[in-house]
């Protein structure tokens, strides 16, 4: 796919006006793929760029875009801050997998992050305010997250921003280091200081597919089936966002 005149980022060529106020945001390319293809109405591929697809499409006649950014505070703080900052993003909606320090957090569970806590500097360059390195995610977003599933009990916490996939360090002592954090997750910290530093909507929610403290992994051919859920609670989160955007609700 070839730059556009109107595209303005070396990272992203889709024309300003194509990406809606709301993003779903995966960290999986063929995720997006999949959330483009299978339950967004007359979803158009709008960028590729360095293999980060966006698709702009509709759900319940609303215009949502689901995109993919990576992995890593670097990746999803270039990307989110774009959209914040170039094309007018005012909520963005992580969705993706996670691991869990605790044994009561299973696999499959959906977990909310209410706030992270990560080792990372970015806060500290972006000029964005973090006390003990916690930041919290929109308390609005998760308001109406919770009024969405309704009856159903969501497990909602802290979730640890890691740099570090493969740690030397044992599930108790990292429960313990990032002060209470019970999942871990790679990107949602840079996530919440971006919408913090742009004055933007973001809240991150995931998967449970890895028990860290039990050693346990869910299977392959399980994990398709079980985002399945959530892919679908972030796309109605993110139409109901949007109908709010446009005073529908």
């Amino acid at each position: 796919m070839e730059k556009t005149d109107k595209s303005t980022t070396p990272h992203n060529v889709a024309p300003i006006g194509e990406i809606a106020p709301v993003v779903l945001f995966v960290g999986d390319p063929h995720r997006a793929t999949l959330i483009a293809n299978n339950v967004l109405t007359d979803a158009k591929l709008i960028s590729d760029v360095r293999g980060m697809v966006v698709y702009t499409g509709t759900y319940e006649n609303e215009k949502i875009t689901v995109m993919s950014h990576g992995m890593g505070i670097p990746s999803i703080g270039i990307y989110s801050y774009e959209l914040y900052t170039i094309y007018n993003v005012q909520v963005i909606i992580r969705v993706g997998t996670c691991g869990s320090y605790s044994k009561d957090l299973k696999l499959g569970d959906i977990y909310v992050a209410n706030e992270s806590f990560s080792e990372s500097s970015y806060a500290e360059y972006s000029g964005v305010a973090c006390p003990d390195h916690v930041i919290e995610g929109s308390q609005e977003l998760l308001s109406d997250l919770k009024s969405i599933m309704g009856d159903t009990k969501l497990k909602i916490g802290r979730v640890h921003t890691t740099d570090v996939f493969y740690s030397p360090d044992p599930p108790e002592k990292l429960l313990e280091l990032t002060k209470g954090a019970v999942a871990v997750e790679m990107e949602t910290y840079g996530l919440y200081v971006n919408a913090k530093r742009c004055g933007k909507k973001a809240i991150g929610f995931f998967t449970v597919t890895d028990s860290i403290i039990e050693k346990l992994h869910m299977p392959s051919h399980d994990r398709v089936s079980s985002v399945n859920e959530m892919l679908l609670l972030g796309t109605k989160l993110a139409c109901y966002e949007s109908k709010k955007i446009n005073k529908v609700v």
